[in-house]
């Protein structure tokens, strides 16, 4: 919801502890989608290269 209202700051440490949760679970879809989520928040954030990180992460997530 954060990151949908436009909050990036507020969005980024929820969305690393849901990323946490979902691997603790190997739910490696959810981790993938958090990972995305992520890197749009990175990528708002400024920081871009963390966000292209995530970002391929998922990519490679979603291709296995």
């Amino acid at each position: 919801m954060a990151l949908a209202t436009g909050d990036a700051d507020a969005a980024l440490p929820l969305l690393r502890r849901e990323r946490v949760l979902w691997e603790r679970l190997g739910a490696r879809y959810d981790t993938a989608r958090c990972a995305v989520l992520l890197g749009r928040t990175l990528r708002a954030l400024g920081d871009e290269q963390s966000a292209v990180t995530e970002l391929s992460v998922a990519r490679r997530t979603f291709a296995e």
